[in-house]
């Protein structure tokens, strides 16, 4: 009789680990997947607003506007130029997301590297082309 409990006890024991590693790698792909979604939507939400700034400006040139990065979203995000491409990059996690946006031919940056946190985009028109230089703003 006390044989027969101490295995009952056993196996449920077993089953209970067995169960609690099942739970723990559901909610662990889970919140892999949510981050990945949010990650997703993040950087679309960061590139429609960062072409918008973009396109805007050059409607507008000759003009500057202050640019804080953070007022695109509030994650950490890199913006590199090269003329006329522009990258985003966001990492949250194990998770890293890289998009590209490709500048209509007239618009172009004179600018490469990485955008810098705060800065101030200056548009100016040069015929029918639109120059955006970027001026580091240190205030």
């Amino acid at each position: 009789m006390f044989k027969l409990n101490s295995y009952i006890l056993v196996t449920s024991i077993n089953l209970a680990i067995i169960i609690m590693i099942v739970i723990s790698i559901t909610a662990s792909s889970i919140m892999l997947t949510l981050d990945s979604i949010m990650i997703e939507k993040l950087i679309e939400i960061a590139h429609y607003r960062f072409e918008e700034i973009i396109l805007y400006g050059a409607s507008e040139a000759p003009i500057e506007i202050e640019f804080k990065i953070n007022d695109l979203i509030n994650h950490p995000l890199e913006i590199r130029v090269n003329n006329s491409i522009i990258t985003l990059t966001l990492v949250k996690g194990f998770t890293r997301k890289t998009v590209e946006i490709q500048l209509p031919s007239n618009i172009r940056f004179n600018y490469i590297g990485i955008i810098p946190p705060k800065c101030i985009l200056n548009f100016t028109r040069n015929g029918n082309s639109i120059l955006i230089e970027v001026i580091k703003n240190e205030s």
